[in-house]
This record gives structure tokens, sequence and C-alpha cells, in this order.
């Protein structure tokens, strides 16, 4: 008679078994095929589904899965995004089947649609991060939406006094609603909203743990350090320099930046925002990310140059298109502990590399650097061109180089090390 042999993972002990589980379940794409080995795994790794990320694409796909989901599992969920979807209004066109029921309205049907959320976000008790994102970027929405939204989000704070993170993508709703999260240690929105600077000022200022600030804008933001309106949104640049420079030092702060065609409109990659990081954040700012789709021009770079040499800046993410390798001399202050870098060419990477290990001596606390490209595609033009700056090896040995320096050093597709997965 055959016995099944009892699966190696299980002779670890189970703090090994639940952090690989975590690494396998939270942390990669792979799915979750490996649960069917046996009961036991299955028990174990479960509850490590539902810590992942969850994004819903409507209320309706949100009511649904609560719907099948076994209440027990639910108290495992602690991060979700929602895609607040604008509610169907067909029912008012609908005759009444009673001709003396009152007349039911629009807001009625937003009103009703607030309470069923309500009632779905009680069922998920531990809820520590969260994202509102848009439902369709490209669609203006009505008053009653904006309303709606601003309900929502109010209903938010009200659910989760303990939320510690808030993605918000739309722009068009006030912020009032944060000072209910008292909680909040990361903010990520547009930098934009229908909230005045001075008063985005009294609301980032009302929140003691608020130490985190990570900025996404689009192609449409026109707005440079002015309060200024944008007829076409209705909305303003809430977050200027002055109130960057007047809010409580920040722990960590980033920029993902779409200029669109106009390079010249850059709302937070410019000398405004670097000199209020400077007066302010100096000091305490531990992790600067800066994500861009254009090349920051003379000016702008330079007063990132001076911001970041001066800083005590220990983690540092910089993408953007065309990016020097030698643009790092003399530019990473010695307190950096990690470096990712997004590169465009193979060259470009070992350059990258060799300046670092050129600078090594300056910078005693360096232990990680990551090279970020689509590695695949650069081997593939690599291979299929057969022209090489750089000869295939010279970059692995660079890397090696590096990592005997004590530098643990590695190739990464995924840029924003740093950015919780499924946000943007």
């Amino acid at each position: 008679m055959s016995l099944k042999k009892t699966p190696p993972i299980l002779s670890l002990p189970l703090e090994l078994r639940e952090q690989i589980y975590g690494d396998v379940l939270l942390y990669s794409r792979k799915d979750a095929q490996f649960l069917r080995v046996c009961h036991q795994i299955y028990m174990e790794a479960q509850p490590f589904i539902f810590k992942r990320h969850l994004k819903f694409i409507s209320q309706a796909e949100l009511h649904r899965w609560l719907g099948i989901v076994d209440t027990q599992n639910l108290h495992h969920v602690t991060s979700i995004s929602l895609q607040l979807q604008d509610i169907d209004l067909s029912p008012l066109l609908s005759p009444l089947p009673n001709q003396d029921a009152p007349q039911l309205l629009c807001w009625d049907l937003y009103e009703k649609e607030l309470e069923n959320l309500a009632r779905a976000l009680r069922k998920l008790p531990n809820i520590r991060s969260f994202a509102i994102l848009k439902p369709k970027p490209s669609q203006m929405h009505s008053y009653l939406y904006r309303e709606f939204l601003c309900s929502f989000s109010a209903l938010v704070g009200k659910c989760y006094l303990k939320l510690r993170h808030l993605t918000l993508h739309e722009d068009q709703q006030t912020l009032a609603f944060l000072v209910s999260m008292q909680s909040l240690r990361k903010f990520r929105f547009s930098g934009s909203s229908i909230t005045s600077p001075a008063e985005t000022l009294s609301i980032l200022s009302q929140m003691p743990q608020l130490t985190e600030l990570e900025i996404f804008t689009q192609p449409h933001v026109k707005l440079v350090g002015e309060y200024r309106p944008d007829p076409s949104y209705g909305r303003y640049q809430s977050l200027t320099p002055d109130v960057l420079r007047s809010i409580r030092p920040l722990k960590s702060f980033a920029i993902h930046e779409r200029s669109g065609l106009d390079v010249s409109a850059t709302a937070f990659f410019n000398p405004a925002i670097f000199d209020a990081l400077r007066d302010s954040h100096g000091f305490s700012l531990r992790t600067l990310r800066l994500s861009l789709d254009f090349t920051p021009d003379l000016s702008s770079f330079s007063a990132f140059r001076q911001f970041i040499t001066e800083s005590s800046v220990q983690h540092l993410e910089i993408d953007w298109p065309d990016l020097e390798p030698e643009a790092l001399d003399g530019l990473l202050p010695r307190s950096l502990r990690s470096l990712c870098v997004s590169v465009e060419s193979s060259t470009s990477a070992f350059d990258v590399i060799w300046e670092i290990i050129r600078s090594k001596l300056e910078l005693p606390a360096l232990h990680e650097v990551a090279i970020v490209a689509d590695w695949e595609l650069l081997e593939y033009y690599d291979d299929t061109s057969k022209v090489y700056d750089i000869l295939p090896d010279e970059l692995e040995l660079a890397m090696i180089e590096l990592r005997a320096l004590g530098v643990r050093t590695f190739k990464s597709n995924c840029q924003f090390l740093g950015t919780e997965r499924g946000f943007i």
C-alpha cells in the first residue's frame, strides 16, 4: 500500500511557511495552484489570498464578491480599490406602479446606493488601505456624481477610522473629508481638487499622522505654483509650493508626472517645488520617488540636484527618458541606502553601475541598487541586431564588481519598486 508523501514545505516551522505563503501570494503574480497540494497548506495559506490588494471595477462587482465569499475570511482583507461607477438613473423613467406613491428623485437613488455601500464596507472591518479610482478617466461627470463621490469619500473615512493609506484619483471633489482620517499616514492624489491651497493647508495640518505624499498628474494639468482655476475641469492645484512648505515634515514624497505635449507645464517637477522641499523637508525626508514622461529642463534638474545633495534621503528612485548616467556624478547624498534607476539600454545600465562604483567611497551607507528596464526587450534587440555598445557579459561583470563592494545589485522589470501594487 502506497503512502502519500508529506509535502517538504510542511517540515519547515510555521513562521517560515507563512513567510513563503506571503512571498508567493502577496508579492508575485503567480497563481495559487499550490493551495491544492493538501488541506493543511490550503488552510494555512488561504488568509494570504485575502490579504492581497483587491481591485473592484464597480460597486456591483464588490457586492457580488461579498455575496460569494465566506464571511469568516473577510476580516483578512486589508487593502482594496474601487472604481466608483455612476448609478443607473433609468428607474426614474419607469412608470410608478401606484400613482399615489411619492415621485422618485435623482438623489434618492444616490442615497440608496450609499446605503448599500455602507453595508458593504462594514463587512470589511480591517481595511487599512483604500483607493477610490475613476471609472472612466476621460469622461466628465455630472454634479450629482461629484456629490455622490464626496459623500462616498466621507463614508470611507467614517467606516475606517484606522485607515492608513488613501488613494484618490478623482480631482473634481473637495478634500474636506480628509479631516476625519486622523490615522492616515499616506495620501496619494493628483495634487488638484476643488479645494483651495489655503483650505488644503488647513486640512493637511489637522492630520497628525500624515508623513507620506504621492502626486500623480495627468497631461491636462496646466497649473504651475499659483492657485488658478482650470476652466476645463473646474479645479485647482491644491498642493502648491507654499502648501508643501507649510505642512508638517514629510518622510516620503513622490511625483509621477505626465506632461503630454506641453513639457513647459510641469506642475510639480519644477524649482519651486524643490525649493519648498529643501526649506521644510530636507532633514526629515527619507524616501523620494520621481517618475516622469519627459526629460527635465536644466533649471528644474538643477533645483533637484541642489535639494537632493543637501538632503537626508535614504531611498531614491529615478525614472525619466534620456537619463544621462553622468548626471549621477555628485548627485547622490551620503545618506543614501538604496537607489532605483530606470534605463533604456544595456549601455546606460552599465554606465549607471560604473558611475556608482566610482562614487562608492562617497556613499558609505549604500547597500542596494536596482536597475529597472524591460530586460526581455533589451536582450531581444541585442540578440537580433548583433550590435553591442558593450559586450553581453560586461554588464554582469559590472554588477558583480558592485556586489563585491557590499552593494546588493539586481535587475528589475518593476518601475517604482516602492509603489503599492494596483494603485496606479
